[in-house]
């Protein structure tokens, strides 16, 4: 807990500072630009699930601080040389990938894309180092320097009105400097001292299965959530991918980063335990139940009002975004509580599982924006997104708690149980949201989130959790 508490506090720090700058934002820049720049961290982010071929999450199960040593040498060299491929491909088709997906304001950046992807990769493998030493205190550090690098860049280039190479090279710089954080920490000379060329060959050989099963699910599993942002634009246009990318990134980054640190800490923890044989149900257990009771009032507040907080926050044209905001909140409630436990296939060793998982995930993505744009409508889209994610990730849940050990009836009774304390607070914000002024549903919003919050500790406290 303690780690748990270091890590997820760091985040939450970096991860304010973002949500801080966002209102600035998005008075600095269109929901064109705004569109444009979720194309290209969207296009990051799918390369960086395969430019290392997935041997970092190997790094936490490794045998042995030699192995592990020798497996982020690996990384560096594997995400070296998809950089250097990707610069030739972003000379020679980076203009007609942007002409394809509909943002030609991004191509005159897009070469920056490899340096992003190699910093992404980069930071990777010293994260699970890191998560494999329990240096959590420098992984939460590392986050604060990200957000905070990222928003001053934003923010300050967002000044001079430059478009979007203000967001793009803010996220490039975030990136750098979160890495620069981790390699000068005490696991980066333990690296150091692990370089060998015979090491390296042999734990390539030793955990080929990595690429071969997680290398195809990262890439699907994450092109699943990203491929909106890649499809929206090309049915939609870009402002309608900023509409969209906006709700997506207030909904979906706060529990992404709190849910990725509770996800790094889990991970090492049930690493370690399953290596020495302990259950692992207990711990998957307390962790779901705590999340829920965190997550589901901030999602119940925006189901019920972020059609009315959406533009008074971040600016009256962003109206739109708030109403897809509305749409995804369930998926994104579910997603939250499955991401920080999904490890488990992975401790468990069943790759070949979330590889098959994976492909009907992705499918299930595409078909709904392909019916959605079939409509005509975004907001339609929208819900069937949501749906189909919703579908997904409640199978998600129950996947990752089956290979915990975790018995399924008393865990959904005490979800139930958190579920039923937080319907009134639904219904209170709804109903001001509709009749009352934003000041009386901001007020409704903070007081039914204190008193939800109350009960659910209490809860968790009477069942031990806590």
């Amino acid at each position: 807990m303690r780690s748990l508490a270091s890590l997820a506090g760091g985040a939450a720090v970096g991860q304010a500072i973002a949500v801080l700058a966002t209102p600035i934002l998005t008075r600095q820049y269109s929901p064109v630009e705004l569109g444009a720049f979720s194309v290209f961290s969207t296009t990051a982010l799918l390369l960086n699930a395969t430019n290392s071929l997935r041997y970092e999450m190997a790094i936490p199960v490794a045998e042995d601080e030699e192995a592990a040593g020798h497996m982020v040498w690996l990384c560096f060299v594997l995400v070296g040389a998809f950089s250097l491929l990707l610069g030739v491909a972003v000379w020679v088709w980076g203009g007609a990938f942007c002409r394809l997906v509909k943002v030609p304001i991004l191509a005159p950046y897009f070469w920056l894309l490899p340096f992003t992807t190699a910093a992404a990769g980069v930071y990777e493998a010293l994260n699970f180092f890191a998560i494999r030493r329990k240096d959590f205190a420098s992984l939460a550090q590392s986050r604060v320097v990200q957000g905070m690098t990222q928003a001053s860049i934003q923010v300050g280039l967002g000044f001079t009105a430059v478009g979007t190479i203000g967001l793009v090279s803010g996220d490039l710089v975030g990136r750098v400097a979160s890495s620069l954080r981790l390699a000068w920490s005490g696991s980066f000379t333990a690296i150091l001292r692990r370089f060998s060329l015979a090491g390296i060959r042999r734990v390539a050989v030793a955990f080929v299965r990595f690429p071969l099963f997680m290398a195809g699910a990262s890439i699907l599993n994450l092109a699943a959530i990203q491929v909106p942002f890649l499809l929206i634009p090309v049915f939609f246009g870009a402002e309608a991918a900023g509409y969209y990318f906006l709700a997506y990134r207030t909904l979906f980054l706060p529990a992404s980063f709190v849910g990725s640190a509770i996800s790094q800490v889990f991970l090492g923890e049930a690493a370690e335990r399953a290596r020495e044989g302990e259950p692992l149900a207990h711990i998957t257990t307390r962790i779901f139940l705590i999340l829920s009771a965190a997550f589901l009032p901030l999602y119940t507040v925006a189901l019920a009002g972020a059609g009315l907080l959406f533009p008074a926050i971040f600016g009256g044209r962003w109206v739109e975004a708030g109403r897809y905001a509305q749409v995804l909140a369930p998926m994104t409630l579910v997603w939250s509580l499955a991401r920080p436990i999904c490890g488990m296939l992975l401790v468990r060793d069943r790759l070949k599982e979330s590889l098959a998982f994976t492909v009907f995930e992705l499918l299930g993505i595409v078909a709904a924006i392909y019916f959605g744009q079939r409509s005509g409508s975004m907001y339609t889209t929208a819900i069937y997104i949501s749906l189909s994610g919703l579908v997904v990730s409640i199978t998600s849940v129950g996947r990752f708690l089956h290979a915990a050990g975790v018995e399924f009836g008393p865990v959904a009774t005490r979800f139930g149980i958190l579920l039923a304390l937080n319907l009134p607070l639904g219904f209170l914000v709804w109903g001001a949201a509709h009749r009352a002024s934003l000041l009386g549903t901001l007020a409704a919003a903070v007081v039914g989130l204190g008193v939800v919050g109350m009960l659910s500790f209490k809860f968790l406290r009477r069942e031990k959790l806590l």
